[in-house]
């Protein structure tokens, strides 16, 4: 009996040893995997910083509906406190000496807004004010230069003109046409660009010039001039526009 209890206990004792190195095993190799795998980056690409960052929340304000041709009949209404002897001036107060009308390159985008607020809302009001500008902008024609000047009146010979600005003048009376059908706003953007066609173009290096001078070739005239031989084309199919064109 007493040698039973011996084994009995010796097989206890072994046991509990080999429980006890299992244990210390598992939590060695546990502690061995903590260290292995890095712990998951916080912050912005693992920096932390001090006040921690939160998306703020997007709250677009909701869309303001505009009356686009009512903004555009008020500015054009604004521009009439500037003006003088029934036209618009240059500058504010009519303020710059012997030449205080506006200029063909001020006024162009105001006649192309007249254009577009009668093709855009078609009215009897908005059109009598296209071919009121139309009007207008056959004083900037100098019948001895055979093209626009830059100020309304201009009528010698020796003024300098700018080829750019005869085609911003000949797309804005085409638009006049496209808006009334008044054929007689379409011969104003044809002589328009037979000035520019028989002046402008460098027949010897091949260019658009600036101006009558010829002192630089100008890409926003050659531009203007180009889409206008086009679009006239497109109009009254004179074969000519479009071989000056090319």
């Amino acid at each position: 009996m007493r040698s039973l209890t011996s084994v009995t206990v010796a097989l206890v004792l072994a046991c509990g040893a080999l429980a006890a190195l299992v244990s210390a095993s598992s939590a060695h190799g546990a502690a061995t995997a903590a260290r292995a795998t890095p712990a998951p980056p916080t912050g912005l690409g693992g920096f932390q910083p001090l006040t921690p960052w939160v998306q703020p929340s997007v709250e677009l304000p909701p869309p303001r509906p505009l009356d686009y041709v009512q903004l555009t009949e008020d500015g054009l209404k604004q521009a009439t406190r500037w003006s003088r002897d029934g036209w618009y001036c240059e500058y504010l107060r009519c303020a710059h000496g012997p030449y205080p009308l506006i200029t063909i390159w001020g006024q162009v985008p105001m006649f192309e807004t007249v254009d577009a607020l009668e093709l855009a809302s078609p009215s009897a009001e908005h059109l009598a004010l296209v071919n009121r500008f139309a009007r207008a902008n056959e004083r900037y024609w100098d019948r001895a230069l055979g093209g626009y000047a830059p100020y309304p009146g201009d009528r010698e010979r020796n003024v300098r003109a700018f080829f750019d600005d005869n085609g911003w003048e000949g797309l804005a009376f085409l638009n006049a046409y496209k808006a009334t059908h008044q054929h007689r706003w379409l011969s104003d953007a044809q002589r328009a660009f037979r000035f520019i066609a028989a002046r402008g173009w460098d027949r010897n290096g091949g260019g658009m010039w600036w101006n009558t001078s010829h002192p630089y070739h100008s890409g926003p005239a050659l531009a203007a001039d180009s889409l206008l031989g086009i679009l006239l084309y497109n109009d009254d199919h004179e074969r000519q526009q479009l071989e000056d064109v090319k």
